[in-house]
This record gives C-alpha cells, sequence and structure tokens, in this order.
C-alpha cells in the first residue's frame, strides 16, 4: 500500500510530513486519554500548526492531496492471493466476519472485491482514536455484537494491531513471520489461518 502512495508524497512533501507527524503524534495522544471526538479536527489543527497554514486550508490540503488521492491509488490495490475462499470458509461456518481500518475502507474493499464480505467495516477515525487505542476495537466488538474476549483479530502489525487488540481481551493472529509479544497465532497461509480461526470458534470440551 505504501509503494502505491509514495509519489504523492514526493509531489507534496509538506503536507505528507506534517499528516504523519499529526497521526504519529495524535496515535501516542489517543492510546493515553480517554474517548474524544472530533478526530479530523484535531488533525487539521496539527497540520495547520506544523506548515502555519490557516486550518481551513489545512482541512482541505488533507482531503484533496491525502484521503481523496489515496483513495484513488487504493483502486489499484488487489487482495491477497487466498483471502476470497478463507473469508468464504468462515462465512459459511456462521462467524461473523468485521474490519477496522485506521482509514476510511470502502474504496479499499471494494477494489479488492470485498465490498460485501464483512459484517462490520470500520474506520478508527470515526471513534476519535487510531490503533492501538482500545476506543476502536470495542466499536468492533459492539458492531458485531460479540465481547472481545470471543474474538479473534487479524493484523499485520504487532504494536498497531496485536497490541490493541490483546488490550481490550481479543485473541490475535499475525501475518507474518517469527513469533510477536502480542500474537496468539503467526501465518503466512490464509488456508491455515482459517484453519486456527474454525478451531478457536470450537466450544471447548
Amino acid at each position: 500500500m505504501y509503494v502505491l502512495v509514495a509519489d504523492l508524497a514526493a509531489l507534496h512533501p509538506g503536507i505528507f510530513w506534517a499528516y504523519g507527524n499529526a497521526r504519529r503524534s495524535l496515535r501516542k495522544e489517543s492510546a493515553d486519554v480517554p474517548f474524544h471526538e472530533g478526530w479530523r479536527t484535531r488533525q487539521s489543527a496539527f497540520v495547520a500548526k506544523r506548515l502555519g497554514i490557516a486550518e481551513d486550508r489545512a482541512s482541505e490540503s488533507i482531503d484533496e492531496f491525502i484521503y481523496r488521492a489515496m483513495d484513488r491509488r487504493f483502486a489499484l490495490l488487489r487482495p491477497f492471493a487466498g483471502i476470497g475462499p478463507c473469508l468464504d470458509r468462515l462465512a459459511n461456518r456462521g462467524l461473523r466476519l468485521g474490519l477496522l481500518s485506521d482509514l476510511p475502507p470502502e474504496t479499499k474493499l471494494k477494489a479488492m472485491g470485498l465490498s460485501n464480505r464483512f459484517d462490520a467495516a470500520l474506520c478508527s477515525e470515526d471513534y476519535g482514536a487510531l490503533k492501538p487505542a482500545s476506543e476502536p476495537f470495542l466499536a468492533l466488538a459492539e458492531a458485531l455484537g460479540s465481547a472481545p474476549e470471543q474474538m479473534v483479530y487479524v493484523g499485520n502489525k504487532y504494536g498497531f494491531d496485536c497490541a490493541g487488540a490483546k488490550a481490550v481481551g481479543m485473541k490475535t493472529a499475525l501475518l507474518g513471520h517469527g513469533k510477536g509479544p502480542y500474537a496468539d497465532f503467526v501465518f503466512r497461509s490464509w488456508e491455515k489461518l482459517g484453519d486456527y480461526l474454525i478451531a478457536a470458534s470450537e466450544p471447548a470440551d
């Protein structure tokens, strides 16, 4: 995904630098303080201060050069090989499927042909915090009608995905290699992930 937007950062280095700085700072802030609204307003204020411009101009620049530009690039995304059959297999077993993204997920899901494969698809920004803050993970559990302890969260980053999910009581599966401090299961094969999730959903003896 980052390769898709690398040239955008080169074309608009100031706004991308300020945006990235804002996300890092606000991610830490959202992990340290209770839920608060107005995510994009706070993000725009942070960018405006860094660039020395008005907040409305910062907001417009973020929308134009980041959100809308990335949406156009996300249209080029393709799903991992094997993810479609894995989702079908899980859905056929009656498991509820959810998705949580730090960026609006609709364009990405549509581009990958996955728009109708999830019972809930949330953007963490809508809950006033980025991963690994607890609020988005708890919102996902609520949207799926499940207790966090009954869920397995699948991600590709220890520090954001697995750490945040683990903090609210979810089990975790990590797309990657080796072992991580927060991952209950590490996988490279979507078939093996399906095996793990189906086994995890079975009632204990």
